[in-house]
């Protein structure tokens, strides 16, 4: 008789599911089936339309510098933004399409179409094995959740998070994430890491675009 081949995956799935906390002064559900989501009902999105400096600050147990690049790629799933051999562009433009339904955000070396109608997205598998994210907008804020595994030899990863944005006092982009990784390696349990960020990244006041973040 073989062996379930992730000791202890589906009792962080039963306990991920009955889980609910805020993020952000929202109400969020974390499940075990998915990305964690909002449960407010689906509101007006913030003012978050302009460029905004890829060098910020973070601040949890201590403060230390963050780009924002890194934020979005590799806190909440959009890899799109994570440069290939290249160094980060100084710049991030964000801006609202057309159609109300969608925001872009853009360097000078990529750019991904964020749709906020709450319908999950597959995540790029070279990054995850399986995993999806999903936004949505709901009072004055713009979410993002993510659920991701990634597995390496015989370890495997599990990641959920969510990220909650919106515009500080000074123009700021404010970016507050919590995050909870299952790492399930040759031991009957998985161990456990959690955290929970506030990030701040400058908005650039003079018109910006993608091409002028190039370093």
């Amino acid at each position: 008789m073989s062996r379930a081949p992730w000791p202890g995956l589906a009792a962080s799935a039963i306990l991920l599911s009955g889980c609910a906390s805020g993020v952000g002064g929202l109400p969020v559900q974390w499940r075990g089936d998915g990305p964690p989501v909002v449960t407010a009902p689906p509101g007006d999105c913030p003012p978050l339309d302009g460029a905004y400096a890829s060098v910020g600050q973070a601040h949890g147990d201590e403060t230390r510098p963050a780009a924002l690049q890194s934020v979005f790629g590799h806190e909440l799933g959009l890899t799109e933004l994570l440069a290939r051999h290249a160094e980060p562009a100084v710049t991030v433009v964000i801006a609202r399409a057309a159609d109300g339904d969608a925001w872009r955000l853009s360097d000078a070396h990529g750019a991904v179409r964020l749709a906020t109608d709450r319908t999950p997205v597959p995540l790029d598998p070279d990054w995850a094995v399986h995993g999806a994210r999903v936004a949505g907008c709901a009072g004055g804020r713009l979410w993002i959740g993510l659920s991701s595994v990634r597995t390496q030899y015989e370890t495997m990863t599990e990641t959920r998070a969510l990220g909650v944005l919106s515009v500080g006092p000074d123009g700021a982009l404010i970016v507050e994430t919590r995050t909870e990784r299952r790492h399930h390696a040759l031991l009957p349990w998985p161990s456990v890491q959690r955290r929970a960020i506030r990030y701040a990244f400058p908005a650039i006041t003079e018109a910006a675009s993608p091409a002028a973040g190039r370093p």
